[in-house]
């Protein structure tokens, strides 16, 4: 996490030396500190540029590439965590979902239709 999350971790985990406090690297949510990351199943990564959580999620990506775990990383600029679930405007009447998230869930679609295809070949897959 950067610098500027830390105090919310903190709150969370506990801070540094405080009685009971996980270490960040500690916790069973810290899947970037794992030290074995082969044989991961196929992994995509949707994450904004301006998300808290940016190189945790490129770390991961890279570290389970470099083991050979099958992984996909998309980087999209200007936008935030959970940037998927949001609408221009952030909501109200008439709102449009936001160009990027709705690329980014079809880009999820195509993947487990993929992902299903190789799993279950003839199958017919619905699309979009």
């Amino acid at each position: 996490p950067t610098q500027a999350s830390m105090p919310m971790v903190y709150r969370l985990l506990g801070a540094p030396g405080e009685a009971g406090a996980v270490p960040p690297q500690d916790s069973p949510l810290a899947v970037v500190f794992a030290q074995d990351l082969s044989g991961l199943p196929p992994t995509q990564i949707h994450v904004g540029d301006t998300e808290v959580m940016l190189s945790d999620s490129t770390v991961y990506a890279r570290r389970a590439w470099e083991a050979g775990s099958p992984v996909e990383l998309t980087v999209w600029p200007r936008m935030w965590h959970t940037f998927t679930q949001y609408t221009e405007g952030c909501g109200g009447e008439g709102a449009a979902p936001l160009r990027d998230a709705i690329l980014a869930l079809r880009m999820q679609g195509q993947y487990l239709r993929r992902l299903a295809a190789e799993v279950a070949p003839g199958a017919p897959l619905a699309e979009p």
